[in-house]
């Protein structure tokens, strides 16, 4: 009995993936996600009433001195969306990503606010300032806002140009650092 090259299933899985990799060969995609990542090599606190000071003791971020970043955490490239729909709930997920837990001192009250920081990496595609170092800038809404129950978000945004493999190009923006706090231990 002959059986032809397409009636065995085997050859037929086969064949309707070639034809599955030959169609998507031509479909434009984001080639600057391959880029490598730059990391700032200072940053400053501009909170002149603030210091962040990590939970386990082993760096302190003072106001107004510039500081070499203690550590870069993968919060950016983890798989974690890290939106603003769901940023503020994101904590958790920021420190099994190499986010550190801190605490965070204010001028005048008698405890520190508990906060995770993600101090990342940026894509080689990025422009401007932040690609150089991290402006931690942290609202005075979001510090009292922490300090009456609920957990508030700081970041910096920064410009990056996405480029496709059919040369459009396309400006994004996404977060240098991220500071989350709140009254009571986050993560």
């Amino acid at each position: 009995m002959k059986t032809t090259f397409l009636k065995k299933p085997v050859n037929l899985i086969v064949m309707l993936g070639a034809f599955l990799l030959a169609s998507c060969a031509g479909v434009p995609h984001d080639v600057t996600q391959h880029l490598p990542h730059v990391a700032p090599v200072a940053g400053v606190l501009t909170n002149a009433n603030v210091r962040i000071v990590a939970a386990d003791g082993s760096f302190e971020i003072k106001p107004n001195e510039q500081f070499s970043p203690p550590f870069y955490s993968r919060v950016f490239d983890c798989g974690t969306a890290f939106n603003d729909r769901t940023i503020t709930e994101d904590h958790v997920a920021a420190v099994g990503c190499g986010a550190k837990q801190v605490l965070v001192y204010v001028e005048g009250q008698d405890q520190p606010l508990f906060g995770v920081l993600a101090l990342g990496r940026l894509t080689a595609a990025s422009k401007g300032p932040a690609r150089r170092s991290y402006l931690i800038k942290i609202p005075q809404d979001k510090i009292n806002s922490a300090f009456q129950g609920l957990t508030t978000v700081s970041f910096e945004k920064y410009d990056w140009i996405a480029t496709r493999s059919d040369g459009y190009r396309q400006t994004k923006n996404w977060r240098s650092w991220i500071l989350w706090l709140s009254q009571t231990p986050l993560g």
